[in-house]
């Protein structure tokens, strides 16, 4: 499976930081080694780091000004980009919060990433507590706040242009028990509101997710970039007049990131259902219909569902396996009919021959 269009997004951003904060440490480590009456360094050249025009001066805490900073990425060219492990940095941006009087970058240049930081001890005005982040693709800006034992980061309206999406999200960063909780609201361009909420440990990321009412399926199957072979279940033969997602769940580890297929859960509602598993055949149809996704398996449970003009058992579902090399659908359709052509046009079109018809 392809890396989802979410997980590219999130993943830009949490590099960025990646690569802020880790600047932080080298340059907390530097500081305190320089003169307390402050120094001016014209250029600092390291492997993969270029830095003009810092100041540093310590004066009961430190205060940093750059006015250009350069890091080149190691994974440019493979294409891969660290995933940030947020509660992992909390000690560090803890140390900087309770060391560092003044912080300010008017540019860091990473790769194709612009961003611009500042932070104040005493803020006058909320640009003073700020992250700006521009690319081809979107422009960030986040606000935030220090508190006695947590962080509170807030960024509003982010448009990322290839998807139309529009991103808000609430970040809050607690010191005192290292854990992370967030807030994510994804309106896409079918009027479909995604709200997803995070906890994280240090270790692992639990989530909930869930959407408002919407009609069309693609643009939300498109946010995880699914190969066609699986894609094709889900929206090719599933058409309804409406979608929502009631429920997901599950945790992302960052030390191993096949633990979300075993722990991933979703619960759909579909209403005007037309599901078909087989081209040749007609497509099952249902006022109502119940949609699970559980460790690789998708079950599609209709209710007052019919097949042709055949009225079929609540007991009916359809389940697509998505765990061996080939999909696996299992159909199950239970009713009390006649077997007319219609019946027999099901099991023939699997090429198992079935010798009976009834008038």
């Amino acid at each position: 499976m392809k890396s989802s269009t979410v997980s590219k997004i999130i993943s830009k951003i949490q590099f960025t930081l990646y690569s802020f904060f880790v600047f932080i440490l080298s340059s907390v480590i530097i500081s305190y080694a320089l003169l307390i009456n402050g120094v001016s360094v014209p250029l600092v050249i390291l492997p993969g780091f270029k830095a003009e025009q810092l100041y540093i001066k310590l004066d009961k805490k430190l205060i940093l000004h750059a006015k250009r900073i350069n890091v080149s990425s190691s994974n440019k060219k493979s294409g891969n980009i660290p995933l940030l492990n947020i509660p992992r940095l909390l000690p560090i941006i803890d140390f900087a919060r309770t060391n560092f009087h003044a912080l300010q970058i008017d540019e860091l240049n990473i790769d194709s990433h612009k961003v611009t930081f500042s932070y104040m001890e005493n803020p006058e005005t909320p640009d003073d507590n700020a992250l700006m982040l521009k690319n081809e693709d979107m422009s960030i800006k986040t606000y935030f706040s220090f508190h006695d034992s947590f962080m509170i980061a807030t960024t509003k309206d982010v448009h990322h242009k290839p998807t139309n999406i529009i991103l808000d999200s609430q970040l809050v960063l607690d010191f005192k028990t290292n854990l992370s909780y967030s807030i994510e609201k994804l309106s896409l361009p079918n009027e479909a509101t995604l709200n997803i909420y995070t906890k994280g440990d240090g270790d692992t990321l639990a989530f909930t997710a869930s959407s408002s009412t919407f009609s069309d399926l693609t643009p939300i199957v498109k946010l995880f970039d699914l190969e066609q072979n699986i894609s094709k279940w889900i929206v090719d033969y599933n058409r309804a007049q409406s979608y929502q997602l009631l429920q997901a769940r599950g945790v992302y580890d960052y030390n191993d990131p096949q633990v979300i297929l075993n722990t991933l859960f979703l619960h759909a509602h579909e209403t005007g259902l037309n599901y078909s598993f087989h081209p040749k055949l007609f497509p099952v149809s249902s006022p109502s219909t119940d949609v699970y996704y559980s460790k690789g398996v998708l079950h599609i449970k209709p209710r007052q569902a019919r097949y042709n003009e055949h009225l079929l058992d609540e007991s009916s579902s359809v389940n697509i396996d998505f765990n061996h090399a080939h999909t696996l659908l299992d159909v199950d359709l239970y009713a009390q009919t006649t077997i007319d052509e219609d019946i027999v046009e099901i099991v023939n079109a699997y090429k198992i021959p079935l010798p009976l018809l009834q008038e």
